[in-house]
């Protein structure tokens, strides 16, 4: 496994504070970083599934990241939305929905947006309002 190389930024809001890790050279660090913090909070730390939320033009990331999970004991689901704005809508949160009743998700359950703003938004969205809220891993791809 690759050593994570990467700059910390803690945003301070007082309880609700958190860290944006900014990584490169990541390769096979990703899964040991998300059951860390996941672990530190009292609903990531029994985290054993994962609902995976990316669009079809970063898919081709999907096997690796599914990978990385497994390696730590989150089994994941992976849910492919179209590309584009067109898939901040009610139709592609109600499939996330249906996709966490399905798995019979519960406040234990993470979600992980792997991708852009778009994927980022509704996966976020829908990991706010499930349960009164899941743990969420944002995953971008890219950064401007």
């Amino acid at each position: 496994m690759d050593q994570l190389k990467s700059t910390i930024v803690h945003v301070s809001l007082g309880p609700r504070s958190y860290e944006v890790r900014v990584g490169s050279g990541t390769k096979g660090a990703f899964g040991s970083y998300a059951r860390a913090a996941l672990d530190r909070s009292w609903s990531g730390k029994g985290c054993r599934n994962a609902l995976v939320v990316t669009d079809e033009n970063v898919k081709i990331y999907l096997p690796q990241l599914e990978n990385e999970l497994q390696s730590v004991g989150i089994e994941p689901t992976s849910m492919i939305v179209p590309a584009g704005e067109s898939s901040k809508s009610w139709t592609q949160a109600e499939r996330l929905f249906d996709r966490l009743i399905e798995m019979k998700a519960d406040r234990h359950t993470s979600v992980v947006a792997l991708g852009g703003g778009v994927v980022g938004d509704l996966a976020g969205f829908v990991a706010a309002l499930y349960a009164r809220g899941l743990p969420l891993l944002m995953v971008p791809t890219s950064l401007l």
